[in-house]
């Protein structure tokens, strides 16, 4: 099993479409600068059948995403992940075959 990483942040867009959901979260690095992560999620079906819903995650909102895998070329985007959202849910945002 690869790296895993945590990140803690605000959901700066949202796009919930076929064939895989993208959320991106505005973190900061280590000198205080905003990066974006780019989170690709499983099919939107998918999601849903694991109890997402659309209105689960807004634009603004804080979450943090722990056990994601990132990729491996160092470009600021990784695979699901389990997503707490603002109200203490906690989703997972790939196959439930990978996350769990």
């Amino acid at each position: 099993v690869g790296k895993k990483i945590t990140l803690k942040g605000t959901i700066s867009k949202l796009e919930w479409k076929n064939p895989h959901i993208f959320y991106y979260i505005d973190t900061k690095d280590e000198s205080g600068k905003t990066v974006t992560w780019a989170i690709e999620g499983s099919t939107p079906n998918q999601l849903y059948r694991n109890g997402w819903r659309k209105k689960d995650l807004n634009v603004g909102d804080t979450v943090t995403l722990q056990d994601s895998s990132p990729a491996r070329d160092g470009v600021k985007k990784a695979y699901g992940g389990k997503l707490t959202l603002p109200d203490g849910r906690t989703v997972f945002s790939g196959s439930a075959t990978t996350d769990r």
